[in-house]
């Protein structure tokens, strides 16, 4: 089929058998061949549309899942480098800033902790690995201290340590007998009622005796009345106990 004589010849032989068949079986089987294959490519090109969309699919949901993952990954990598602020936050019932940090690459080290809506009250947390430790209380405790002017103050005792950079601060008041509950308790009462809604049960303020402690907190939730004469029944207590095992 290099010239035109080629072609006309195919074109004729094309038109004999259309003919043929159209004269004996009444059918145009090209013309029947061309709509299968009509048929068999638009199938093809359906599936393939439809497969497609289903690749798609199939990407999103994969792409999806790996930022999830991505996410989770980066939360536990950024968790793993600050101390759990959420469970402090919890245990004190208070909100966190960090302020600054002095750890190494597992993130173990201190941390320099503040309040949010008290930015002047400035404490640490240590974090080594799952153990973390803080002096939350004790500085609270000295912030507040350290504020309240009373002409009672001086009846306090304080004292402040520091342990693995931690504070640990005490204050209290010894008594000489169950005379002197009612008095000094009633000079605590002046303290809490200075630090209202900021005082905390957890605090490290008594009154004592030897080796008898009482702590103002013990039962916080009595009146004050209510919790003199609780404190005074411990003493009591405390005294017989003490006088039996001297006999």
């Amino acid at each position: 089929m290099e010239n035109k004589k080629d072609w006309e010849e195919l074109e004729q032989w094309q038109n004999k058998v259309k003919k043929e068949s159209v004269e004996k079986y009444g059918i145009d089987f090209q013309t029947i061949n061309t709509s299968k294959q009509n048929k068999i490519a638009n199938k093809i090109s359906l599936f393939l549309s439809q497969s497609s969309k289903i690749i798609f699919i199939f990407f999103i949901i994969f792409f999806i899942i790996v930022l999830i993952w991505a996410f989770a990954f980066a939360h536990s990598f950024f968790k793993k480098f600050n101390p759990n602020v959420n469970e402090l936050e919890k245990n004190y019932n208070i909100k966190i800033s960090v302020l600054s940090k002095e750890v190494d690459q597992n993130g173990n080290g201190k941390y320099l902790c503040t309040l949010k809506d008290n930015l002047e009250l400035k404490f640490w947390v240590i974090k080594n690995y799952s153990k973390i430790e803080d002096d939350f209380y004790s500085k609270s405790l000295k912030f507040y201290f350290d504020r309240w002017h009373d002409i009672d103050k001086d009846k306090f005792i304080v004292q402040e340590s520091y342990e693995n950079e931690l504070l640990d601060y005490k204050t209290y008041i010894k008594i000489n007998d169950i005379k002197d509950i009612r008095y000094t308790f009633n000079i605590m009462y002046k303290f809490a009622e200075f630090c209202g809604d900021n005082f905390s049960r957890s605090w490290n303020i008594y009154i004592c005796n030897d080796n008898f402690i009482g702590y103002f907190s013990d039962n916080y939730g009595l009146s004050q009345e209510e919790n003199i004469k609780y404190m005074e029944e411990n003493y009591l207590k405390y005294i017989e106990k003490n006088h039996l095992q001297n006999q």
